[in-house]
């Protein structure tokens, strides 16, 4: 089997090409350990597959509209838990509200 054929099964099977599935779940877990006080861009970029901290920034800025250290102290500002949502999956329906068709 080829990578593209896999891809594509992939893609058909969660809906949502690998590599979008694949950043999107890296971009995730870095916000997550963002979240941790104690760790370093660097240590996330490592921890989430970046082959280095100016590829994760740059990753990072283009998914969330803002830079590691930006958004770190937004959400700190902001006092929001990060909830873990998992790529391509629906978001909960909160209740009392209609879904939009």
């Amino acid at each position: 089997m080829n990578t593209a054929y896999l891809s594509k099964l992939f893609s058909q099977a969660v809906g949502v090409p690998f590599k979008t599935y694949l950043t999107e779940l890296r971009i995730q877990t870095a916000k997550e350990l963002l979240g941790e006080v104690a760790r370093t861009p660097g240590e996330v970029a490592s921890a989430t597959g970046y082959s280095s901290e100016e590829s994760f920034r740059f990753a990072f800025k283009k998914a969330t509209g803002l830079s590691p250290r930006a958004w770190r102290e937004t959400m700190r500002a902001t006092a929001r838990p990060v909830r873990p949502q998992l790529p391509g999956a629906k978001r909960p329906r909160q209740p009392g509200r209609r879904q939009e068709r």
